[in-house]
């Protein structure tokens, strides 16, 4: 009776055909599959988040990476290469903390530099208004005016002189023609710093296209009303 010859493990010859090839190379080529638990990804966000806050209340000073030299500089690590890509990722750079105190420096000096010239400014616009008045009315203030008011006894306008003597407002009234009538009509009394250097003007407002016009006196933001009434003025209650 024929015999199968065997092979030296006690396998038939036959049954080598139908081995399976390469089965220890095919094993070791695929890779086995990782399943990432819950704990190990609640453990990598705890992880991020403690980089995070650790970046944003001591950044890592980009002078120091530079002078250190490279023998004595220290390989990096997981949470140095996650600080770096938070960094990137929060796109923070690593210079601006550093620059915002520099800024916050300049706007303060700038309102310093602002006040100052507002302070500084102030006494200058009031002497270059001072110097103003005191070319156009002098000292004390006095304003002239000619105006035909019905107190003429020719064709001559009557002349009026507005005086601040001491803040007191006076108005001298010379009549067109008979200047030996002069009146003269008392106005308020001025009180406060620099009252005496008030300009005070006149103006005449003719009511109803009348020849006899009410005057009107300007002091500072006041004024007081003068009514013209038979041949002379009198101011208003």
């Amino acid at each position: 009776m024929p015999t199968t010859p065997l092979t030296e493990h006690g396998v038939p010859r036959s049954a080598l055909r139908y081995r399976p090839l390469q089965t220890e190379e095919v094993g070791e080529l695929i890779p086995p599959f990782v399943r990432v638990s819950r704990a190990s990804r609640l453990q990598h966000k705890a992880r991020t988040k403690r980089i995070a806050t650790e970046i944003t209340a001591d950044p890592l000073p980009a002078e120091s990476a530079r002078t250190c030299s490279p023998r004595s500089a220290r390989r990096p690590t997981y949470e140095d290469k996650s600080r770096q890509s938070l960094l990137s990722r929060l796109r923070i750079p690593g210079g601006e903390r550093i620059a915002k105190p520099q800024r916050s420096l300049a706007f303060m000096l700038g309102m310093l530099m602002t006040l100052l010239l507002l302070l500084l400014s102030l006494p200058i616009l009031a002497w270059s208004h001072t110097l103003w008045n005191d070319l156009h009315y002098g000292r004390p203030r006095t304003f002239q005016i000619d105006a035909f008011v019905g107190h003429e006894t020719g064709k001559e306008p009557s002349h009026f002189i507005a005086l601040n003597l001491h803040g007191r407002l006076e108005v001298i009234e010379l009549p067109g023609g008979d200047a030996a009538h002069a009146r003269i009509y008392a106005g308020p009394q001025l009180s406060g710093p620099s009252a005496d250097l008030v300009p005070v003007t006149l103006q005449f407002v003719s009511t109803a296209h009348s020849r006899q016009p009410n005057m009107i006196m300007h002091f500072g933001d006041g004024q007081l009303i003068f009514y013209n009434d038979q041949g002379s003025y009198h101011p208003a209650n």
